[in-house]
């Protein structure tokens, strides 16, 4: 399969609770099985932000730009 490539048009979030372990647990499996599964190019690894929480970037064999987010939810 050719490198998957980002699309401008179209990227989807996934936001995630941080103060709910098993929306964490679901963010970082879903990571993890996307990435197992070879079929997307990891454009930012799961990982804590300089601006708080965490998150991951991948985009699929679509070309579809998808966003890990696990983070605070604002009230």
């Amino acid at each position: 399969m050719a490198d998957p490539q980002p699309s401008s048009i179209i990227s989807i979030l996934l936001d995630f609770d941080e103060d709910d372990a098993d929306d964490v647990r679901t963010a970082q499996d879903l990571f993890k099985k996307v990435t197992d599964s070879e079929t997307v190019r990891v454009t930012l690894p799961y990982s804590t932000q300089t601006f708080g929480g965490k998150m991951a970037q991948f985009v699929d064999r679509y070309g579809i730009t998808w966003i890990i987010r696990v983070d605070e939810r604002e009230s």
